[in-house]
């Protein structure tokens, strides 16, 4: 087994009523549905394969303004194309 360097956030998984995953970590919150498990997993891969590279990634598509992706009124479908991510990012 080989070891990698530690990630540098908590990951938190949990779910949801409506059979979707709310998936946290660190402060950074995507909402998964039934139907999205397989890019939830692959999505989380990347993240562990490298995950400063996706927390650069994620900085670039979220501005520093809270809920700014839902004033610019994104749909989801845009938001998750625009982020590169299969969950909605939830702030």
């Amino acid at each position: 087994m080989k070891f990698k360097k530690l990630i540098p956030h908590e990951i938190k998984i949990t779910p949801l009523a409506n059979e979707s995953l709310l998936v946290k970590i660190g402060c950074a919150m995507l909402v998964y549905g039934k139907n999205d498990m397989k890019q939830m997993l692959k999505d989380l891969q990347e993240y562990l394969d490298d995950p400063k590279e996706v927390e650069q990634e994620y900085r670039k598509v979220c501005s520093s303004e809270p809920d700014s992706n839902y004033r610019r009124g994104l749909s989801e479908n845009q938001y998750k194309a625009q982020a590169g991510l299969g969950g909605i990012a939830v702030r």
